[in-house]
């Protein structure tokens, strides 16, 4: 799962449109079309400040973020993310 499928995944569990999500993401509503599609990445700094509005821990949502660049790399690599 990439971080554009977990949010589209939780923007469809709560029933909101693109406007009203991305609003409550403080993103323009073509900027998460673009994630959720694949055509756009999640930086790092959203990981804290989205966690709250998907319902996720922040550590979550940077582990798929790191998980989807080493997996466009090609590298065969698993991330794990603890606090410290």
């Amino acid at each position: 799962m990439t971080p554009g499928d977990l949010i589209a995944q939780r923007r469809a569990e709560l029933g909101e449109s693109l406007a009203i999500f991305s609003k409550r993401l403080g993103v323009d509503r073509s900027f998460l079309c673009d994630v959720e599609h694949g055509k756009r990445r999640v930086a790092l700094k959203h990981a804290q400040r989205w966690a709250e509005p998907l319902g996720i821990e922040p550590a979550a949502l940077a582990k798929l973020i790191f998980q989807e660049l080493l997996d466009e790399a090609g590298l065969d690599l698993v991330v794990q993310v603890r606090r410290r």
